[in-house]
């Protein structure tokens, strides 16, 4: 097997199906800190058993950039499957949310594996509903995600002031 060009065919497959749930977790990041007092909390503010149902970190702002996001990649590759990654990515950061405070998380506290996975696991299971996603370019999808992830929470986030 030839694996530089088999590892050159799964960065491509796997830039083709998660473009837009990565470009929607990087940039719901920027939309988060410049928008985040006013941001309208998906939960508003609901409480089940003393505890919110997903937090502040999950709000109107991430929702809309994610249907801006899938609406503008299916106008320029023309297929749903755009749509359907970045709506997906929103999704799964949801619901990492909601699962987060289930365990008594609190906002800001780690969960190895899913802090870093929840938009790709939510954009895999959205695009399954459209198309066939590859075992091999998934995996490669969350290891990439896996490095791309921490990378940024040690290089970058620090000298954004956080």
């Amino acid at each position: 097997m030839d694996w530089p060009a088999y590892s050159y065919t799964l960065l491509q497959e796997a830039v083709k199906l998660y473009w837009p749930a990565v470009t929607y977790n990087l940039l719901v990041y920027y939309t988060w800190l410049w928008n985040y007092k006013s941001n309208i909390p998906l939960d508003f503010n609901i409480k089940v058993k003393g505890v919110r149902l997903i937090g502040d970190s999950r709000g109107a702002a991430g929702l809309i950039l994610s249907v801006i996001i899938g609406v503008f990649g299916a106008a320029i590759t023309g297929s749903y499957l755009p749509f359907y990654a970045a709506v997906g990515a929103e999704t799964g950061t949801i619901t990492e949310s909601f699962i987060k405070r289930r365990l008594g998380f609190k906002r800001g506290q780690h969960l190895i594996f899913l802090d870093e996975w929840d938009s790709i696991l939510g954009a895999t299971i959205f695009l399954m509903l459209a198309t066939t996603v590859r075992t091999d370019v998934f995996i490669f999808t969350l290891v990439a995600t896996f490095i791309g992830h921490n990378l940024f929470n040690k290089l970058i986030r620090p000298k954004m002031g956080e």
